[in-house]
């Protein structure tokens, strides 16, 4: 019995997949530990500083513009021999140094001016502004530092080590969400979460560098830096389509947060951020049903089992879509008095804003997964789906804002999701398997979609 369940810990701890549930477990504890703590012990005008922060540095990781997943994808196919070997992985190893070394100076440049320029309001109004602009700065340093070491996470997930990868990462998530917990326990505020923040990058960049080596060929991370112009040919196409595209929506979305807090009083900039960050938290957690299952789903279309391929997709897409649409529902019943039970400071958002950045949501998590799905046969076009929706985000939220205010920043979102993101990627997996609405769409979808709209259409009444 024990040799048996001594077995079953092994196997679990060598499981990438487990330990992929384990490093979101201890996302989702720091958020429900770090998260009601923040808002318990940071005044208004400092929790829009730290949400700030947290956008800021989103941003600022927008500066690998898609050469992680190309890198991951280039590291696989030099181990597994299918071009040059050994010779093939050290070329792809100096060209990812090369170019991540620059990624992490050219983010660090870019976001000591956007950042400057947009914490100068937001942090005129904390009490103690020196401090707050020494966390920004921390913050930077940290992003910058975090960008760099993306190198060494690209290349144990390419070399198929990501069980070890996560299971660092799972030991420094726990480590960081205690020590962020204590600093705002014992009143270390932005200046605390900042270094421990700092602290935490060059942990696991140190980390993650000593497990690539060990688990590298000897003398292959000893090279000099330096482009390989066969490397660069093969990885800057898809890179360069990833990036734009993610750069497009995900930037609108983070940037409209910076923007706003330049032109709201505190109090509202930071309830704003706080609905972004819930339910972007929500949505990551709600597509693990479906994303787990991509390498099956890839290996189906591989082996031309399409019906299968269909079905389970369809599965997966219906229980990612019922997850979001609990966790819309749960937090919107509860927001207001949870915030109050735990002494917050920061108010839950209006109903109203809520169920609208949430249908929002899900319309591109519909829209997200069939991208997915047509991602499987090997045709990639990110670049054209977010960046036509970002286009439309940019374009119709100083209109809506106009309009309606603060509303008027989801709005925007849910006509770039509505508009071209989600039918464009609906018509391609559609177009690809020769599937109508009903195969999919009519039990995965239409559903939660009412769910969410007739939510949205109660808050906009009252």
């Amino acid at each position: 019995m024990n040799t048996t369940l001594r077995r079953l810990g092994l196997s679990a701890w060598r499981s990438p997949a487990l330990m992929s549930w384990g490093s979101l477990g201890v996302r989702a504890v720091g958020f429900v530990l770090v998260l009601p703590l923040a808002l318990r012990h940071l005044p208004a005008e400092e929790t829009a500083v730290w949400f700030l922060f947290l956008s800021l540095t989103a941003l600022q990781g927008l500066a690998d513009f898609g050469f992680a997943p190309t890198f991951v994808r280039a590291v696989a196919y030099a181990r597994a021999g299918r071009e040059a070997g050994a010779e093939r992985l050290e070329a792809v190893i100096r060209t990812m140094r090369y170019i991540y070394v620059r990624l992490a100076l050219a983010s660090l440049a870019l976001i000591s001016v956007v950042g400057g320029v947009s914490l100068w309001g937001p942090i005129s109004q904390v009490r103690e502004p020196a401090q707050a602009w020494s966390a920004a700065a921390l913050m930077a340093l940290g992003g910058a530092f975090g960008i760099r070491a993306a190198m060494f996470a690209v290349y144990l997930q390419g070399a198929e080590r990501i069980a070890a990868f996560r299971r660092r990462e799972i030991v420094a998530g726990l480590a960081m969400v205690a020590a962020s917990s204590l600093v705002l326990v014992s009143g270390g505020g932005l200046l605390g979460l900042s270094c421990v923040s700092l602290a935490g990058a060059l942990a696991g960049s140190a980390l993650n560098r000593a497990l690539a080596v060990r688990l590298s060929p000897p003398g292959t991370w000893a090279a000099a830096a330096s482009p390989d112009m066969e490397v660069m040919r093969s990885v800057w196409p898809p890179a360069w389509r990833s990036g734009l595209g993610v750069l497009m929506t995900f930037g609108a979305i983070q940037g409209s947060g910076v923007v706003f807090a330049q032109l709201a009083p505190p109090i509202e900039v930071a309830s704003y951020l706080l609905a972004q960050r819930l339910m972007q938290a929500l949505s990551e957690f709600a597509s693990v049903p479906f994303y787990t299952r991509l390498p099956g789903l890839a290996r189906m279309f591989a082996e031309a089992r399409s019906a299968e391929l269909l079905t389970d997709a369809g599965r997966g897409m219906l229980r990612a879509n019922w997850l979001l649409v609990a966790g819309i529902v749960g937090l919107g019943s509860i927001g207001v008095p949870l915030l109050a039970l735990i002494g917050s400071r920061t108010p839950f958002a209006a109903a109203d804003l809520w169920w609208l950045l949430g249908t929002a949501v899900l319309v591109e998590r519909i829209g997200a997964m069939h991208l997915q799905l047509y991602s499987t046969t090997n045709r990639i076009v990110w670049h054209i789906a977010n960046g036509v929706a970002g286009f439309l985000m940019i374009c119709a939220m100083p209109f809506a804002y106009r309009s309606f205010g603060v509303l008027g920043l989801p709005l925007g979102m849910l006509i770039g999701y509505a508009a071209f993101y989600a039918p464009f990627s609906m018509a391609c997996s559609y177009r690809a398997f020769r599937l109508n609405p009903a195969q999919i769409d009519l039990a995965a979808s239409a559903a939660p979609l009412t769910v969410v709209v007739a939510g949205l259409l109660a808050a906009l009444r009252t």
